[in-house]
């Protein structure tokens, strides 16, 4: 049986809602809600941005597509509680136009 805590090191861990909640499929995209906003945070981007941006776009995403279907989903970010750097850590992919 898996342990339950906080992650160590240099550790986060996004996932697209929170324990007690359903995740949404985008039927008309043919996907999640939470990879649909995911991956089009990073597209429109272009790749560079930071992990907290990444965050907080996507979620923010996430929270208002669903909301307009009448659903509750709110993505969620675990990070190891000595790794103060995440937040600015940049993805900075090379995205294909």
């Amino acid at each position: 049986m898996p342990k339950v805590g906080l992650p160590q090191g240099n550790t986060l861990s996004f996932s697209s809602s929170s324990g007690d909640q359903t995740s949404s499929v985008y039927h008309d995209k043919k996907q999640g809600y939470y990879t649909y906003f995911l991956i089009k945070t990073i597209k429109d981007a272009k790749g560079n941005l930071s992990m907290k941006e990444l965050f907080e776009k996507t979620s923010a995403a996430v929270k208002k597509a669903t909301a307009m279907i009448g659903k509750i989903q709110e993505p969620q970010c675990m990070v190891s509680p000595t790794w103060t750097e995440w937040e600015n850590l940049r993805l900075e992919a090379q995205m294909e136009e």
